[in-house]
């Protein structure tokens, strides 16, 4: 009973002087400063050079009439406090291999962030599986321009910015370089999820279809707007308490904002609700095409590909598929925008049967036609 109550005593004592790692990290953005080696436990900051290192080290519960500490164990690297203007992470510190990167602060010097394939974690804190992954850098160098990513399974960049794909295959928008010199910037489509401010240097950005949720406010250099996206809701717009139900949190005040006119933006402004932008414009959405036709069907010796002659229509392009034997279904092989389409991955011998469809792109929405009536071609060479 006594030993019971002795180490009850004892975790009271370390609960109450171990550092509090999360709380003290969230309520300033210099948190390494705070966990400087001072030769306790828990956790600490030890430069290396020009990189603060992150480390751990823990004491031996079992003699409590002495302390004594664990060696300390490398966890990552959280900082660069040097004057150069291209950085790599470095895979390795004073013998022991960097696979881990926590909430990374860099000096203004630095202009191009490399992070290696070796390292294969990069998080907020250790331990954490932060959701939107907005968080994994502390202060970001104010002339950062990009971010380039080494073949990681769950990060990667694409022209400089950083995005993070999560376990349900949805991808997030990380981190947009604050310096990044571009005056545009569209969101590529496989984005669903946004966790990062933009750059001052932008003047127009474009949400597209696919994103369902902003946990970050607009720069107020934008002058225009573009939610091409109809799924998108007020609430998912990085709402807080501070801003009441019946106002869309936008914030760009300088910038007019353009939505499809039945989205969910534009019905929730429509039913009453105030929009903090200088102006609102809808965007129209593309016209239904009518029913695609194969004119012809033919076999090409020249280009050895099966050759399909389609009615022209007033449309953006057609979309071919060819029927699959093996699943049973008609498979998207390809697109044109004129009025012929070569297929040359077939083989001789072999019977090929396809259907098209016509179909038009306005402000990022593309909208189908009907599919034409199955056309079919055996294949020889000779």
């Amino acid at each position: 009973m006594k030993k019971i109550i002795s180490l009850v005593l004892v975790l009271v004592i370390l609960v109450g002087t171990i550092p509090t790692f999360v709380s003290a990290a969230s309520d300033s953005s210099d948190w390494w400063r705070q966990y400087k080696d001072k030769g306790g436990f828990g956790l600490f900051v030890r430069k290396n050079g020009d990189w603060d290192c992150l480390y751990s080290r823990s004491r031996d519960l079992t003699k409590l009439d002495t302390i004594v500490y664990s060696e300390p164990e490398l966890l990552g690297v959280c900082g660069y406090s040097g004057k150069e203007s291209d950085i790599t992470i470095p895979t390795e510190i004073n013998g022991t291999d960097v696979k881990k990167l926590f909430y990374f602060h860099m000096t203004d010097s630095v202009k191009t962030l490399r992070i290696p394939k070796e390292i294969k974690y990069i998080s907020e804190f250790p331990d954490s599986d932060e959701l939107w992954g907005g968080n994994i850098f502390g202060e970001l160098s104010k002339s950062l321009e990009e971010i380039i990513v080494e073949d990681n399974h769950e990060y990667f960049t694409k022209d400089g910015v950083l995005y993070r794909r999560w376990s349900d295959s949805s991808i997030g928008l990380v981190r947009y370089p604050p310096a990044k010199k571009n005056k545009t910037f569209t969101v590529p489509s496989f984005v669903t999820y946004i966790a990062s401010t933009f750059s001052k240097n932008l003047t127009t950005l474009t949400i597209t279809e696919n994103v369902r949720a902003i946990s970050y406010s607009f720069p107020k250099s934008l002058k225009k707007l573009y939610f091409k996206n109809v799924k998108l809701t007020p609430n998912n717009l990085g709402r807080t308490t501070e801003h009441p139900e019946d106002i869309i949190y936008i914030k760009t005040y300088d910038a007019t904002v353009y939505c499809i006119k039945d989205s969910a933006l534009y019905k929730a402004y429509k039913s009453g609700k105030k929009i903090s932008c200088k102006e609102l414009k809808t965007l129209s959405k593309p016209k239904t095409q009518e029913k695609a036709t194969i004119k012809s069907i033919s076999f090409s010796k020249k280009k050895k590909a099966v050759k399909l002659t389609l009615k022209k229509q007033n449309c953006y392009g057609f979309k071919v598929y060819r029927y699959s034997s093996k699943t049973k279904t008609y498979k998207y092989i390809g697109y044109t925008h004129s009025s012929v389409y070569y297929d040359n991955t077939v083989k001789s011998g072999k019977t090929y049967r396809y259907k098209v469809r016509a179909y038009n792109k306005k402000n990022l929405i593309k909208k189908n036609g009907a599919y034409s009536k199955v056309s079919k071609l055996k294949v020889t060479f000779n």
